[in-house]
């Protein structure tokens, strides 16, 4: 028997895209057959890819995230997104391609004060940085995690239940990616296209470049993961929600059923009428487990059966065994 790999940053020419094929929706499943590129080969172990770039060298594929394959390919300044591959008292390691591994440090981590690295940075995160320097006779990197501050703001901006237009980037069987703004891309999976079952190709629905009005159902902000819909019922209930919000704000005292006592002090929000703290706890998001990558057994020279799915978030790859 042949078997194949696959790394993590080879399972899509857009990290988002990969992100999808790690998680529990994943088209990929034990015993599916896909089709892969082989990129290179030692003996009976093959290493694989399922980026776009490599299944059709003469497409016109929009590349978000370029194939690393040599530390030529990367330059100081330049930013560049990865998966985080381990973590230590010290910071962490990036896995940037094939073989390449940046290294962050504690005090590149964050623009803000990190007390717990893991929390911060657990294994598997999708993250995006710049480099700050390479070493090409140690083949080393150096990078940090520092957001700009137009990066911060564009995240925060997007939240659940706000309405955008936003401009169609790819389009796969199983979903939608969506640009929004600051380059934050999200999916509409196939189910929030329509209010309606789409039985039939997407491709016959979007197209690259097209506008799309979404909703966003919900944010993951450790691991930048945007979930849309596209579905007018749900873009009508959050726009009736929206426009409930603004009533609220502009209604006058008077249309209250009991007007407030005009000596009454107006809180803050931080404590209540009578100076007691008011609880403000932040509600606490589902953080997904991502694996590290995929195991193939080859049938030919593109097409490869799924073995196995599963891989420590230490390691980018499962070893065949």
């Amino acid at each position: 028997t042949v078997h194949g790999r696959i790394f993590v940053t080879d399972l899509s020419d857009d990290y988002e895209e990969a992100m999808h094929l790690l998680s529990n929706s994943s088209p990929l499943r034990v015993g599916s057959i896909t089709i892969a590129s082989i990129v290179s080969s030692d003996q009976d172990r093959y290493d694989l890819s399922l980026r776009g770039s490599r299944m059709d060298e003469e497409a016109l594929i929009d590349i978000r995230d370029p194939e690393i394959v040599r530390i030529n390919q990367l330059a100081p300044g330049s930013k560049i997104r990865g998966f985080v591959r381990g973590v230590s008292k010290e910071g962490c390691f990036v896995n940037l391609g094939r073989g390449i591994v940046a290294r962050v440090k504690l005090n590149q981590l964050s623009s803000e004060y990190v007390d717990d690295v893991t929390r911060t940075c657990p294994p598997g995160k999708l993250v995006q940085g710049r480099i700050l320097s390479l070493n090409h006779e140690t083949n080393k990197v150096e990078m940090s995690l520092k957001v700009d501050d137009e990066a911060a703001r564009s995240l925060e901006m997007v939240r659940e239940g706000r309405i955008f237009t936003g401009t169609v980037k790819a389009i796969e069987k199983y979903g939608v990616f969506v640009v929004l703004i600051g380059g934050l891309t999200g999916l509409c999976h196939r189910s929030e296209l329509a209010d309606g079952r789409l039985q039939s190709d997407l491709r016959q629905h979007f197209s690259p470049g097209q506008k799309l009005s979404v909703v966003v159902l919900h944010v993951d902000r450790n691991t930048r993961r945007i979930s849309l819909s596209a579905r007018e019922s749900r873009i009508l209930e959050a726009q009736d929600a929206q426009d409930d919000n603004v009533a609220n704000i502009d209604a006058p005292a008077d249309a209250h059923d009991e007007k407030a006592p005009e000596n009454d002090v107006v809180s803050d929000g931080g404590t209540s009428e009578d100076g007691s703290d008011v609880d403000s706890s932040p509600v606490d998001r589902k953080t997904l487990e991502v694996s590290g990558g995929f195991r193939f057994e080859a049938q030919d020279k593109y097409s490869s059966t799924l073995k196995r799915g599963r891989a420590s978030p230490e390691q980018p790859i499962v070893e065949p065994e």
